[in-house]
């Protein structure tokens, strides 16, 4: 069958040229629907009942997704940066995606009086002009622990907003628009406050457009790395245009009819599928060195073109169908993996394979045969290479023992050293160490709190289980054991344990959870419930501790989850522990049973 086929493309060149036009025709359209994907969710398992969890808990708390405004100066508290963070915030609100802004002027004071009430307006509801009030602001707001690690730091020299944004992986050009945005207000802001006051954003969604840029970069540049390698190579062996235009042309043809699959599938080049059209070029280029060489032969033993074209295709056809065949089934069996991305790649990959070959059976000889027969062909084989022919032969033969010990010894290193293989999704290692993303999150750290979000979340069962003292006091603990292993933690628990301690003439001897749960629902009601809302649902039966840690990545986090699994086992009750935003992990419901007794 493949003879027949082969032969018949010998016969009819321009038929099978044209045929394989028609072939990337159809393919080519789906190119304009092909995306750039930089987020993490092709590594999550969609369907899994932990994810489903993790989707739940995003629509009660809210998303998890920030943008963060760092602002350094000797002072955030002068009029100037205090007029700017209020401005930011202000036109942040406005921005298409911004679920809601956090900083000095949406942040609850909580504070009490000497009449017993509880003063809960924002901590900078207008920029003071006085020196003195300025100063009593500097007071209030570095007294106030809830804000350390969220709006400001403990010294008083960094300040943030921190922007909670939506997912919209419909739109693949949201984060773009969000970030471009976001540095627009910058701008104007920096030249306001002068080079004295360090300011920049980021985040997530600033990453994912660097990701994404890194993308572009990687195939702009890597494919026609990949094509220029392949050529000089084969230039080096054959000393041909021939041998370089070939793989160009079967090369560039199983790109754009792979791409266009994944656009038409709606696949999206992500950092997985980037090396796609790089796998191509090197991998389907196999088949035409196989091609290549046997015509080169055919020549040499004083073949008509013709007849030379026919000799290659009739000797290699099952040659390089049963190589592309075994490539294909390699790769599809990637295909069910249950992590999207993989599962992506396996596809493309094979269909990429199979198609290179279709393309390569139906060009290559349609090429040769179109082609002036290279005189290099006619020529006796270079003598360097009969050389090294002829080496390697020999040391295969008359070297059986060595060659086969050598070989079992790079075999055992290298799966010695594939143990050291580290599992992580930190994106930030997509980045050099002067990279202006990696020196931002380095910068944050430590100035400031940690750049990895994740949630701890925890579920009582009941209605209003979390204003229970028992219950209270537990997930108190969960939070200072926390807070004492990560930059920091803001939870419900501390807004209640904050009031009680407001209520008592701010003695710190009342920062603690009341034994009254009547107590606790009042104290509830006095703070503003969109202050409230990200840590507790609506009927109080689950809480929300909101981490920032310098963890990064998923290794960063599941080394990190251990202590607090540990820690959760003794004290907690039924607890939801997860990371942002994969690797979740669920603690048996039968540890109720030591919480509520």
């Amino acid at each position: 069958m493949i003879e027949k086929w082969m032969a018949w493309v010998v016969r009819h060149p321009i038929g099978s040229f044209l045929l394989m036009i028609f072939f990337c025709l159809a393919f080519a359209p789906g190119l304009k629907h092909l995306k750039l994907d930089s987020s993490s969710n092709g590594l999550i398992v969609q369907k899994d009942p932990e994810k489903l969890y993790y989707d739940e808990v995003k629509k009660i708390f809210g998303d998890d997704v920030t943008e963060t405004i760092i602002i350094k100066s000797e002072d955030i508290f002068t009029q100037l940066i205090l007029q700017s963070i209020e401005d930011l915030t202000l036109d942040i609100e406005y921005i298409d995606g911004v679920t809601r802004v956090v900083s000095l002027s949406t942040s609850n004071n909580l504070r009490g009086t000497e009449d017993g009430y509880l003063i809960t307006d924002v901590m900078l509801p207008y920029v003071p002009e006085d020196i003195e009030e300025i100063k009593e602001l500097r007071a209030k707001a570095l007294s106030n622990e809830l804000l350390h690690g969220e709006v400001i730091s403990p010294d008083g020299k960094v300040a943030a907003i921190q922007v909670f944004v939506e997912s919209r992986s419909d739109d693949p050009q949201f984060e773009e628009k969000l970030t471009s945005a976001i540095e627009e207000l910058l701008k104007r802001e920096r030249a306001k406050l002068g080079t004295d006051v360090v300011i920049y954003q980021i985040g997530p969604p600033l990453t994912k457009v660097h990701i994404i840029k890194n993308i572009s970069k990687d195939i702009t540049l890597l494919t026609p790395l990949s094509m220029l390698t392949v050529g000089v190579v084969l230039l080096l062996f054959f000393r041909s245009f021939s041998s370089i235009l070939l793989p160009v042309v079967t090369g560039a043809t199983s790109i754009i009819v792979t791409m266009g699959f994944m656009g038409f599938c709606g696949f999206a080049i992500n950092p997985v599928t980037v090396v796609i059209p790089s796998l191509l070029l090197v991998i389907g280029s196999t088949e035409d060195i196989h091609l290549i060489a046997e015509y080169a032969m055919g020549l040499r033993s004083q073949l008509q073109k013709r007849e030379a074209v026919l000799r290659m295709a009739v000797k290699s056809g099952l040659a390089i169908f049963l190589t592309s065949l075994t490539t294909f089934v390699g790769f599809l069996t990637v295909a069910p993996n249950s992590l999207p991305m993989l599962s992506e790649f396996g596809i493309t990959a094979s269909f990429g394979i199979a198609a290179n070959f279709i393309l390569t059976a139906f060009l290559a000889p349609a090429v040769l045969l179109l082609l002036k027969a290279p005189k290099s062909f006619q020529k006796e084989e270079a003598e360097f290479l009969s050389g090294l022919t002829k080496f390697l032969i020999s040391l295969a033969v008359h070297h059986r023992i060595k060659v086969i010990s050598i070989s079992f010894f790079i075999a055992a290193t290298s799966l010695f050293l594939s143990s050291k293989i580290v599992v992580d999704t930190d994106y930030l290692q997509f980045f050099r160490d002067d990279s202006v993303i990696k020196k931002s999150y380095i910068d944050m750290s430590k100035n400031f709190s940690g750049g990895t979000i994740f949630f701890v979340t925890v579920d009582t069962g009941r209605e209003n289980g979390i204003q229970d003292p028992l219950h209270l006091k537990q997930i108190a603990k969960l939070t200072d054991f926390i807070k004492e292993r990560h930059e920091n933690v803001i939870s419900y628990d501390q807004f209640i344990r904050k009031t009680h301690k407001e209520m008592n003439g701010g003695n710190p001897d009342f920062y603690q959870i009341p034994d009254d749960a009547d107590l606790i629902s009042q104290y509830s009601l006095m703070i503003k419930p969109s202050t409230l809302e990200r840590f507790a649902d609506f009927d109080y039966q689950r809480a929300n501790l909101l981490v920032r840690s310098r963890a990064g990545g998923s290794r960063g986090i599941n080394n990190a989850l251990p202590e607090i699994r540990e820690f959760v086992q003794k004290i907690c009750h039924a607890l939801w522990i997860y990371d942002l935003p994969e690797n979740l992990y669920w603690l048996p419901k039968h540890l109720i049973r030591l919480a509520v007794r």
